[in-house]
């Protein structure tokens, strides 16, 4: 039972294909030229016989009437086998036809089918990837909030107390002043790496002064530590951009001067901000050993994590670079209208 099962499911399996389809047709059609042949040669051999007739000369006119008659016969055998098979074989080539047009648009309905789910899969990586960014930053924001909050406060105490020691005993052993001073001093160091931490989590600047003013202090930092040069132009006002893209444009600096350190061997940067249109536009220049290869390395996400932050905000990112001229990045965001950002925007200090 189960072997009958499985030899009907394969032949309706089989039957589906339209190759076998065109085979079977194809063999009809094979079928009907050898019977033209066949009937050609039934023609050749009636024909041989009349000739075989008069070349005796046997004049019986009965004979002659019977092998004229059987020679029509054949002859008209020979074209309904003719027109058969040439309707048999343009019936091929019609069911050939439309069963390659109907196979086709079951493909090109499999390909738009495919095509649909992919970008379906890309569109929903890529609202996770920017909600699992936004959720990094809310949550990045938080732990600099009571890292300021409750860190910040007991150092200040510890401080406090620190200094009202040293002021209660001003006549205390030296090893003891000596010890008191270290104490203060690495509470400074304690107060002075937790702003360090706290900024990196979430630059207060961004929002308490705004882009600029953060922009303004990452580079100094960066700079002051790694030795780079610095060359930077900003906009007089500050832009007119919304909070993700405050962040986004930061974070995108961020990444961009952290792989000129680590990478590019460079000694120059120079970076331009400013408004086109209705754009914001980043770009960033260092004088390094530069990229021949800009596809991004296995493991290496730097570049992939610039170009999905400003793609997620509707705007654009460029690459150009050679090996040992440097590389640019250009980054260009939409704008937002005053209304949108509700916020007074006022001209900082240069």
């Amino acid at each position: 039972m189960f072997r009958s099962l499985s030899i009907s499911g394969a032949v309706r399996e089989v039957a589906r294909r339209p190759v076998v389809w065109v085979a079977a047709l194809a063999a009809i059609g094979f079928l009907a030229v050898l019977a033209i042949v066949a009937g050609g040669g039934l023609n050749r051999l009636s024909a041989a016989n009349h000739r075989i007739v008069v070349a005796q000369g046997q004049v019986d006119e009965a004979a002659i009437q019977a092998a004229s008659r059987s020679w029509d016969k054949d002859l008209a055998l020979t074209r309904r086998l003719a027109l058969l098979s040439t309707t048999l074989n343009l019936l091929l080539v019609l069911v050939a036809a439309v069963l390659l047009a109907y196979e086709l648009r079951r493909r090109d309905e499999r390909v738009s089918l495919l095509d649909d789910e992919l970008k379906k899969r890309v569109d929903e990586l890529a609202d996770l990837s920017s909600h699992l960014q936004r959720v990094q930053e809310a949550e990045k924001a938080a732990l600099a909030r009571e890292l300021h909050d409750e860190l910040g406060g007991l150092l200040i105490a510890s401080k406090m107390d620190a200094v009202w020691l040293q002021r209660r005993l001003p006549n205390a052993d030296p090893d003891i002043r000596l010890r008191l001073q270290r104490i203060a001093a690495m509470i400074d160091s304690g107060v002075d790496f937790k702003r360090r931490i706290v900024e990196s989590l979430r630059p207060t600047l961004l929002d308490n002064m705004g882009l600029i003013a953060a922009l303004q202090w990452m580079l100094q930092e960066i700079c002051e530590r790694s030795g780079l040069e610095l060359d930077a132009q900003y906009p007089d006002t500050e832009p007119a951009i919304d909070e993700q893209s405050r962040i986004a444009v930061f974070r995108i600096v961020q990444e961009a001067l952290a792989n000129i350190v680590k990478h590019a061997g460079a000694g120059r940067v120079a970076l331009r901000l400013y408004t086109d249109g209705a754009a914001l536009v980043v770009t960033i220049r260092d004088d390094g050993r530069g990229m021949s290869d800009l596809t991004p390395r296995r493991g290496a996400h730097g570049l992939v994590n610039m170009r999905h932050r400003a793609l997620s905000l509707g705007g654009s990112y460029d690459v150009s670079s050679a090996a040992g001229a440097g590389t640019l990045l250009t980054v260009r965001v939409p704008l937002r209208t005053a209304d949108a950002v509700r916020e007074v925007l006022q001209p900082l200090p240069r």
